[in-house]
C-alpha cells in the first residue's frame, strides 16, 4: 500500500497505547526515541539533513538512547 501524503507515519499510524516516545535534538537533526519494555529509550527514527549522521551507529534504529 501507498500513501502519498505530507503526514508524518506516526500521525497515519500511531504507537501502540502505553508505548512512550519523544523527540530529542542533536548536534544536527532530531531523533525519535521510544520506551522499550524494560524501559530503557531507544532510538526509533532520525531526521537529518546531514547524511553522515545515518551512518552513525548511535543513531541506528533499535539502540539504546545514553542522554
Amino acid at each position: 500500500m501507498i500513501l502519498y501524503t505530507p503526514l508524518a507515519y506516526e500521525e497515519i499510524f500511531p504507537n501502540e497505547e502505553g508505548t512512550e516516545s519523544c523527540y530529542v535534538e542533536t548536534e544536527t537533526g532530531v531523533v525519535m526515541l521510544e520506551k522499550n519494555l524494560e524501559g530503557e529509550w531507544v532510538v526509533g527514527k532520525l531526521i537529518s539533513p546531514n547524511p553522515s549522521d545515518y551512518l552513525d551507529p548511535k543513531y541506528e534504529p533499535g539502540t539504546l538512547w545514553n542522554s
